[in-house]
């Protein structure tokens, strides 16, 4: 806004008057514009710092909070670390060792004696097994001349192609058409027929090839020389020979005679299909129905489930069994999944599932029983359902695996396990060095800073450092060569260096384990003894007592601190959050009285623009008149 300005003549008298523009005015005080804000927050800036102090305290708790809930971890850690050696399975921890691992190896509890045993396998525990007394598929003798050979029940679906027989050193190929039978006159076995005869070139032979027993059957009969005859080559097409079993088969003419079978069954019953169209040998007689196995039910339907679908039901049952279906053997078996000469209870409840797969209900025609292993330890035969023997000397756990020659005895070493120990207490003296080291850094001069932590001289801390030295390094009794755990290793400062030099705990591991060597029961005793039993309780026994009430989450130190300061903080955040709203307060009332006077200002500025524009205008007119 610009500055203007008018004159009067009164009589002999003239007066001149400027009008003022205040906003101008207030912007000509500062090198920028006027902001009404930069002048509020001036004025509320001091209010501010008591918030910005009271923050501050906030910060301050929360980072000696933080400190507390490190420490409180290093507590929960070696207590965790003490309670591990009160256990005597850590600190009277055994090993074993075989002369012969490969037959028999073993597990020590603490109270086994440290000395050898001699063991013997006899016999090994086996687990009964109950399998198909025959074939489960129906055979494909009397359909091999009729039924195309993709429509028998194969192991798999026949490919067509070519396979390759060698007769005699000579590669001769068939070819095979799975639409037409085995014994067309184009079909597969009489293809091969017509090539053996013809690479046999002896005219004294005779060559058949057929179907029998669920088998293919080949037979050179009549030769006048000797002759040789394999299958499969490199570049054969087809799966005939995988499908018809003769893969491995071979064979030479014995006096102009040769005969050669399948290896195993050709029709086989098809797992994957419904049990309805798995070309049973004895076929299911109901639609549905309940079989069961030691006692557990297992249900079956004839066209929703297949001979895997009901094995995996099997096996996923409560009934302690495994099965599995041979495809070569065309057998459903049925084993114990624990060993020992119990019988497996089978039984049709409706239905007859379990006859059609030839498995014998309600008898044990069809299982082999298993066997006890025998095992004669220190001269003593006992026997047991399982290959893990612990009937024989009481706390050890003997593991069998194979049978042991006559006069030749595995001989067991048992002794305390001087490693396995050493690694217990060096955790534990690394978590207590954790927990003293965590709280003497509260105590100590600020690298960075140069300040001290407010917890400098905090009594809690400091209480509980000297607590957990003084259990550690104190004397628990004054009989035996073991007095203190400084006795066996465990001292203030490096090996060799005078006690009280430091706060750090070191382990003399030598030291330690000729302790062990010596009286690994009254090693032990330090650390996990009882005053019942020991007459004195152990280190670990106190350590762990004390830290779970260290770290109770309800009535601990560290649990009561952490309240405390959670209700320190509330208090503060409350006060800061009351002056905060009386600042903002105090704003609304600072903003709406410079939004006024600014309205006023700008009220002003117009009507003295007004007021001169009204002057210029008389002025200009008395001029006139005046000319």
């Amino acid at each position: 806004m610009s500055t203007t300005s008018s004159s009067t003549t009164i009589g002999s008298a003239s007066t001149s008057q400027q009008s003022i523009d205040y906003l101008s005015y207030l912007n000509g005080l500062t090198p920028v514009p006027f902001n009404p804000n930069t002048v509020i927050n001036a004025l509320l800036q001091a209010d501010q710092a008591p918030i910005q102090n009271l923050q501050t305290q906030i910060t301050n708790i929360q980072t000696n909070e933080s400190i507390y809930k490190s420490i409180a971890a290093d507590v929960t850690a070696l207590q965790s670390s003490a309670f591990n050696l009160t256990l005597q399975g850590s600190v009277q921890a055994n090993t074993v060792s075989s002369t012969n691992p490969s037959a028999v190896t073993a597990s020590a509890a603490p109270s086994v004696q440290a000395g050898t045993y001699t063991v013997a396998v006899g016999t090994l525990a086996t687990a009964t097994t109950a399998a198909s007394t025959a074939p489960l598929s129906q055979a494909i003798d009397s359909r091999a001349a009729t039924t195309p050979l993709n429509a028998l029940n194969l192991s798999a679906v026949p490919t067509g192609g070519n396979f390759s027989v060698i007769v005699d050193g000579k590669v001769q190929s068939v070819f095979v058409d799975p639409t037409k039978a085995l014994l067309d006159p184009s079909g597969a076995l009489m293809q091969l027929q017509s090539a053996i005869s013809a690479a046999l070139n002896d005219g004294s032979a005779t060559v058949n090839v057929g179907v029998s027993g669920n088998k293919v059957t080949i037979g050179i009969s009549g030769a006048g020389a000797s002759h040789t005859i394999s299958f499969g080559a490199a570049g054969d097409t087809s799966n005939f020979l995988s499908v018809m079993n003769l893969s491995t088969v071979q064979g030479s003419t014995t006096n102009g005679a040769l005969t050669l079978t399948s290896s195993g069954n050709v029709g086989v019953a098809q797992a994957n299909a419904p049990l309805s169209s798995a070309v049973l040998a004895t076929p299911l007689n109901a639609s549905s129905g309940i079989f069961s196995i030691n006692g557990v039910s297992i249900a079956w339907d004839a066209s929703a489930d297949s001979l895997n679908s009901v094995i995996s039901r099997i096996n996923n049952s409560a009934a302690g069994v495994n099965a599995t279906y041979n495809s070569t053997t065309d057998q459903l078996t049925v084993t114990n999944k624990t060993t020992g000469q119990t019988a497996i209870n089978l039984a049709d409840v409706t239905g007859n599932f379990l006859a059609a797969m030839n498995l014998a209900p309600g008898t044990t025609t069809a299982q082999i029983l298993g066997t006890n292993a025998s095992v004669t330890v220190n001269g003593t035969t006992v026997s047991s359902t399982s290959n893990t023997i612990t009937n024989a000397v009481p706390g050890l756990s003997i593991s069998a695996a194979a049978k042991t020659t006559d006069g030749s005895p595995v001989t067991l070493t048992v002794g305390p396990d001087t490693t396995g120990i050493t690694k217990q207490v060096q955790a534990f003296v690394d978590a207590a060095n954790k927990l003293i080291n965590d709280i003497t850094t509260t105590q100590q001069k600020d690298a960075t800073t140069g300040g001290y932590s407010q917890l400098l001289g905090d009594p809690t801390l400091l209480g509980l450092k000297d607590s957990v030295l003084t259990m550690i390094t104190g004397r628990l009794t004054t009989s035996g060569p073991y007095q203190s755990l400084q006795d066996v290793g465990i001292t203030t400062g490096s090996v060799g260096s005078l006690p009280g030099t430091t706060s750090n705990l070191t382990l003399d591991s030598s030291k330690l384990a000729a302790a062990i060597a010596a009286n690994p029961g009254q090693v032990a005793a330090l650390f996990n003894g009882t005053t019942q039993t020991n007459g004195f309780q152990g280190v670990a026994q106190q350590l762990n007592t004390f830290l779970q009430q260290e770290s109770n989450p309800v009535t601990g130190p560290f649990a009561l601190y952490q309240s405390s300061n959670d209700a320190q903080i509330k208090t503060l955040q409350s006060q800061i959050d009351s002056m905060n709203s009386m600042i903002d307060q105090q704003r609304q009332i600072l903003t709406t009285q410079f939004t006024a006077m600014s309205n006023a200002m700008s009220l002003l500025a117009s009507e003295n623009m007004l007021f001169s524009m009204t002057n210029t205008t008389s002025s200009s007119s008395n001029s006139g008149q005046s000319g």
